[in-house]
């Protein structure tokens, strides 16, 4: 294995034992001591339910904020905590956080690969969250299409504390978020591209906890690359994050302090499904789940069904056939035979002049045995005149 470089993660980054604590105002994290996680984790599961018990909603057109009740502006203290709020309704769900820190390294065929390592907080948190209601009092779920914890998104984000400040916001645009970064991507960073090149990165709790919504629907993308659609058909979700799925120890700015819990209120308006390695097969389906699902159904299994198997960003980390420490989904060899993936996929039938590339489930691809050839390393093909010839399954 020959390493060019260590990237990184943003997690890595907030777990530094730094010596100090630097207030750089809105435009960063302020980096401080480490703490003991299941302590913060406590501490803020406590401090996000006294939010919910203290704090009211306020919906102004698109404009979504929190107030005290003891603000001056319930004086007469006719407002609701967000948990009795009948507009609302507060649900929960338990994450672990899916930061996987990676390094790139050089494959043997010459190609460069990135390899990820698990994160080392295994802790489950629990994140209280909410869908946004419109005007009607219906839930903004959206109009379009479900998202894998893989795809690419572009939507609109708020950040504010639990004193109700904001740290940012990008709800006029919004920005395109993607996790984790192509082979592409990636040597646009390498090579020092601009960050135009590269998308931002969600936190571990709010990328995972954006798979409740649908995107939008009537998406056009602009020559900007900013999409427009149909008003009021996104899906839109506030959802409180405890600081270990966010930031831990290195806070935002002067708003949201090192281990505090930060609110994240995300409209959800349109999605990318990856090819990660340019192997020839959509990301979402390099789980093994997926391809055993696929097989038995002899077709690509549907965005719902994919819901429904309740995949995680673990189950791709996870789905590593050769064993080489590279995910299937990042790996454009995943059989570590030599062959590229995408040219296991090619196909030619008898007679025909072109050859032409078949869906990852095909069974056309179990040429040596039950296995698709792509992820069975010994079913390796000879080539004559130019032609690549399988081996045939033995009947």
């Amino acid at each position: 294995m020959n390493r060019l470089f260590t990237v990184l993660g943003l997690t890595f980054i907030g777990l530094i034992a730094a010596n100090c604590s630097k207030d750089d105002g809105n435009n960063g994290p302020t980096v401080v001591n480490l703490r003991d996680r299941k302590e913060v984790r406590e501490e803020n599961a406590k401090q996000i339910e006294d939010f919910i018990d203290n704090n009211y909603l306020i919906i102004d057109g698109d404009n979504v904020s929190f107030d005290s009740l003891t603000s001056p502006k319930n004086k007469d203290n006719s407002k609701l905590p967000l948990r009795k709020d009948p507009r609302i309704k507060i649900e929960y769900e338990d994450i672990t956080s899916d930061n996987y820190e990676y390094e790139a390294y050089r494959l043997s065929n010459g190609n460069t690969s990135l390899k990820f390592t698990k994160p080392k907080d295994t802790l489950s948190y629990k994140v209280a969250y909410f869908i946004v209601p419109d005007a009607n009092n219906n839930k903004q779920l959206g109009e379009g299409d479900l998202i894998s914890t893989i795809d690419s998104v572009f939507v609109k984000t708020k950040m504010t504390s639990l004193k109700n400040e904001v740290a940012t916001d990008n709800g006029i645009i919004g920005s395109y978020y993607s996790f984790p970064i192509t082979l592409k991507e990636f040597g646009y960073l390498s090579q020092g591209g601009g960050s135009g090149l590269i998308p931002e990165q969600l936190r571990t709790g709010e990328r995972q906890i954006l798979t409740k919504l649908r995107t939008a629907t009537d998406i056009k993308v602009g020559a900007n690359g900013i999409p427009t659609y149909k008003p009021g058909s996104a899906g839109r979700i506030i959802a409180i994050i405890p600081s270990g799925l966010g930031m831990f120890n290195a806070g935002y700015g002067s708003k949201v302090k090192a281990y505090h819990p930060h609110i994240m209120d995300m409209t959800l308006i349109s999605k990318r499904e990856r090819d990660h390695d340019g192997d020839g097969i959509l990301s979402k389906y390099e789980a093994e789940k997926v391809m055993k699902k696929s097989a038995e159904l002899n077709r690509a299994l549907t965005d719902q069904e994919l819901l429904d198997l309740k995949l995680t960003i673990h189950d791709y980390f996870a789905f590593d056939t050769d064993g080489d420490g590279v995910p299937n989904f990042l790996d454009d060899d995943d059989d570590g035979d030599g062959v590229l993936t995408k040219t296991e996929l090619q196909h030619k039938d008898e007679g025909a002049t072109k050859y032409i590339t078949l869906p990852y489930y095909d069974a056309r691809l179990k040429t040596c045995s039950d296995i698709f050839r792509y992820l069975e390393k010994s079913c390796f093909p000879d080539q004559k005149d130019g032609e690549i010839i399988w081996p045939q399954k033995k009947k």
